[in-house]
């Protein structure tokens, strides 16, 4: 496994200055076609990092629907997300919704916090 790049490993400490234009890096191995041995690409991503509320509806309800999965597998690394913030980002998200999907997914967060909240009181 690589090192830590943009934390500090158990056993000594990563300048951050060193990386403070990025977010995040992209590791891609792959071999040609015909090849034998397997290439190795990195690419860090640099630049602003914007608020989700300029991001399109797509990428902000994907991010809904990522967010309430990591709820429901109680996920080491949902952070301090909540059922009402991912029904939030959903609804902002909904646009237009002809097959009711959307909609569905909505109806759906909102059932499993209401459980939650009965669930709660006992």
């Amino acid at each position: 496994m690589d090192p830590l790049k943009y934390q500090a490993a158990p056993a000594g400490n990563v300048d951050r200055d060193d990386f403070t234009d990025e977010f995040l890096t992209i590791k891609v191995r792959y071999k040609k076609p015909d090849g034998i041995t397997s290439m190795l690409m990195v690419r860090p991503l640099t630049g602003q990092v914007s608020p989700i509320d300029g991001a399109s509806d797509n990428l902000r309800f994907a991010a809904a629907v990522a967010e309430f999965g990591m709820i429901l597998r109680n996920s080491e690394y949902k952070g301090y997300a909540s059922l009402d913030e991912s029904a939030s980002l959903a609804r902002s998200a909904r646009g237009e919704d002809e097959e009711g999907y959307r909609a569905e997914l909505i109806r759906l967060i909102k059932t499993v916090r209401d459980m939650k909240v009965l669930s709660d009181k006992e």
